[in-house]
């Protein structure tokens, strides 16, 4: 009588994980991605550069969930209709999660200047479609969202699968870099970067830690 119902379970699981998984593969294959052109390939890394490219962004004063959360939300307003011409924007992929120390300016009666730390902030972007500029591209309502072009930019990204979780994060984060300092690059920051939707199985989850590098790569 076990054997008949364990049967039976086992059949739908395998069903549902197979439709589940089509499901992700056929909603992520066509998203857009940035262009880029791969420098050089090490055994667990490669090097890019990146064309240019424009993002929405906004800065969230919060932890790694939190920020991740709410910036996903504010962005996905904008490219959802909020914005000058109520026009859905395309997403693309990856979303960025970079972590940004924030300052405020106290001004004394005396100089000079005085800059207060108040703590880690979170920068979210959301990677526009290139088919847009900044001048074709719709203003946003919410004054949060920011927009700008990033220029051309030199890489090294490591890639993990899986959940994105921030101990998971800060684990292949330590890795990269020693993977890094090993190779004897020097570099500026390390971003997250997610490709996929959230309903995506863990075990088809891609992504990357960008890490920028000097412009002038070649010599190193």
């Amino acid at each position: 009588m076990v054997l008949n119902l364990i049967y039976p379970i086992l059949v739908l699981t395998g069903i549902l994980l197979v439709v589940w998984t089509l499901i992700s593969y056929f909603t992520t294959r066509a998203i857009e991605e940035p262009k880029y052109i791969v420098l050089k390939k090490y055994p667990n890394f490669e090097i890019r550069e990146y064309l240019p490219y424009i993002i929405a962004y906004t800065d969230i004063l919060s932890s790694f969930n939190e920020s991740a959360n709410s910036g996903f939300r504010i962005l996905a307003n904008y490219i959802f209709g909020r914005n000058s011409r109520s026009q859905k924007i395309k997403m693309t992929a990856p979303v960025i999660q970079g972590k940004i120390e924030i300052t405020t300016e106290k001004i004394a009666m005396t100089k000079p200047v005085i800059q207060e730390e108040r703590g880690n902030s979170y920068r979210i972007a959301f990677i526009m479609p290139l088919k847009y500029t900044l001048e074709t591209l719709p203003k946003p309502e919410d004054p949060r969202v920011k927009i700008t072009e990033v220029d051309k930019e030199i890489r090294a990204v490591y890639t993990f699968k899986g959940w994105a979780t921030e101990k998971r994060v800060k684990a292949k984060q330590e890795t990269f870099i020693g993977l890094l300092e090993e190779s004897c690059l020097p570099f500026k920051n390390i971003k997250l970067a997610q490709y996929d939707p959230p309903y995506t199985p863990p075990y088809m989850r891609k992504n990357e830690l960008h890490a920028t590098l000097d412009t002038d790569y070649t010599s190193y």
